[in-house]
């Protein structure tokens, strides 16, 4: 099964970063797992820490765009780039403490 972790996030690196690692290294290895992220233009330090993530062999993809008229319709426009079997829209606040959560969904 195909899933997509889309992400708007901005203004906060290391939280996306630790909220995107927990999901990873959380994850059951039986599922393929990408994690969009979704960056301002403007937030410059967001899109190294996306890009950071993916030096670190993490599936990670971005999209960096000036800021929409809302976050609904980033998330959407992130739904676009990453077809998948399920998407799971997440904040990059979260932290996941549940082993294997993707056998979940």
């Amino acid at each position: 099964m195909k899933i997509s972790v889309l992400m708007p996030s901005r203004g906060r690196p290391q939280m996306l970063q630790e909220a995107v690692a927990s999901l990873h290294v959380n994850a059951s290895g039986e599922n393929e797992i990408e994690y969009v992220i979704g960056v301002d233009a403007d937030d410059l330090e967001t899109a190294a820490a996306a890009y950071m993530l993916k030096a670190a062999d993490v599936p990670v993809r971005w999209r960096v765009a000036p800021r929409g008229p809302s976050l609904g319709n980033l998330v959407n426009e992130l739904s676009l780039i990453a077809p998948a079997d399920v998407y799971c829209s997440l904040c990059d606040d979260i932290v996941c403490e549940t082993q294997d959560w993707d056998r979940q969904i």
